[in-house]
């Protein structure tokens, strides 16, 4: 029979590694993750870990109290308005639009809250000082085994759902945009080490910047070299406001800055001569105009999207609703007349729903200017927060504080090239960052902290 002291000692391992399973499994895709699905709504293993990490911060926070959690108010406040707004997204078009699936789309709003729900959880569990560094190796781990699948697919290996070696870039076992998403996210932790040596490690280090640069580079994902840069140049900024940088860190940071950039032109390279075949730089060919072209179709769906925010400036057409016939079919004769170049293919139908691929015009599309404004005011509360406390707070707090704040710019980032969809891994990213934000202290000084470092 066991003692308490022994249930005791059980619960808290599984409270310390209830956040590292729940990041190894929404970044794993769900294609291989068995589910089960009832009326409509489906539930995966990466489900049970978030409700697990929630599970074991609501009984840490009834032990502790909500001291942790209330200092971090305003950012709760404006998580909790925007969720609310998603909800309501989805049921409100359903008054002026009888075709609406809100049953569905209601699904996925509450998956997206779901995911927000690691935000709390990761303040309340990453607290204490071994469950960050559990944390941290585990990205570690996972980059490195991702990398090796990654690099597996490229040399031709059929595992995974690989992609023909034509396509130049691989998913490994996350899927394309979260591959790139965790090798930006990887890189970042391994940038906080190179500028503040002492923080991370130097295995954890070595690590995430060798596996991050593979696993970003063969994922080919544009946007995550867009997160990178960001990443690159705020920890630059930041620490640079603390103490001077030291110069084989910040060169080393530069150095893998710019090979991430040259590896995804590299790997892109046919996407983006298409694109400047399509506006005119290049002399156009035949698959310019004949073949769906990433860039291009992009272009063509970010201009339907604002023609139907245009039609629903203050509330949006609805949640999730740019999938939908009757949504975006009434603007589809202006984008012909825009885009009459494009193949038909290239425009959204029932037999191919293409999405918006930019969270920001989606959200203006689907939200519009009162839910985009609610989404803008989350991310400027938590970006705020992040830099303060890195600033401002003690030298393990500001640490912490940064490295949440660049899993934050990771994720802003991917967002600039995917749409806000529930369920994957660049989903969850943010509420990682966010719970990493908030678990930091916001006590200290600059001074105090530039001269702790």
């Amino acid at each position: 029979m066991l003692s308490d002291g022994s249930i005791s000692l059980a619960w808290s391992r599984l409270a310390g590694w209830s956040i590292p399973l729940a990041f190894v499994l929404v970044f794993v895709k769900v294609d291989f993750q068995p589910s089960l699905t009832i009326h409509g709504a489906s539930a995966d293993p990466a489900d049970v870990a978030v409700l697990l990490t929630v599970l074991c911060a609501l009984v840490q926070v009834r032990s502790q109290g909500l001291g942790l959690l209330r200092r971090s108010l305003a950012v709760w406040v404006a998580a909790a308005l925007f969720l609310a707004f998603i909800a309501a997204a989805s049921l409100y078009p359903r008054l002026s639009d009888s075709h609406y699936a809100w049953a569905t789309h209601l699904v996925t709003a509450a998956k997206f809250g779901e995911y927000a729900l690691l935000a709390p959880a990761t303040a309340v569990l990453v607290a204490d000082a071994r469950a960050l560094r559990r944390l941290l190796g585990t990205v570690a781990v996972l980059t490195l085994a991702a990398a090796l699948v990654g690099l597996l697919q490229f040399c031709g290996l059929k595992i995974f759902e690989a992609w023909p070696p034509s396509a130049y870039r691989e998913p490994s076992f996350a899927g394309l945009a979260p591959l790139g998403a965790l090798g930006a996210t990887a890189l970042a932790v391994g940038f906080v080490e190179l500028l503040w040596p002492g923080s991370i490690g130097r295995r954890t280090m070595l690590a995430c910047l060798g596996a991050g640069t593979v696993c970003l580079v063969v994922s080919g994902e544009a946007a995550g070299g867009v997160a990178l840069g960001a990443v690159a140049i705020v920890s630059l900024l930041v620490v640079g406001r603390l103490m001077r940088l030291p110069r084989r860190g910040a060169a080393l940071l530069a150095a893998l800055t710019l090979v991430c950039a040259l590896g995804l032109v590299g790997l892109r390279g046919g996407d983006i001569a298409q694109f400047g075949r399509y506006v005119g730089v290049l002399s156009p060919n035949r698959a310019t105009t004949a073949n769906v072209q990433t860039y291009a179709q992009r272009t063509l769906m970010y201009y339907i999207a604002l023609r139907v925010f245009e039609s629903h400036v203050l509330l949006g057409a609805g949640w999730q609703s740019m999938r939908e016939t009757q949504v975006y079919s009434p603007v589809l004769p202006a984008a012909h007349r825009e885009f009459p170049n494009q193949p038909a293919q290239a425009f959204p139908a029932p037999d191919h729903t293409w999405a918006v691929d930019d969270a920001y015009i989606q959200s203006l599309a689907e939200l519009g200017i009162l839910g985009t404004a609610l989404f803008v005011g989350l991310l400027v509360t938590a970006l705020r927060l992040g830099v303060v406390r890195t600033l401002r707070g003690p030298p393990a707090g500001a640490r912490v504080a940064l490295l949440g704040l660049l899993w934050l710019l990771v994720a802003m980032g991917i967002w600039a090239g995917q749409g806000l969809t529930a369920g994957v891994a660049f989903a969850a990213l943010p509420w990682f960052g966010i719970g990493l934000i908030a678990t930091a202290p916001a006590s200290g000084s600059p001074g105090e902290t530039a001269r702790a470092a």
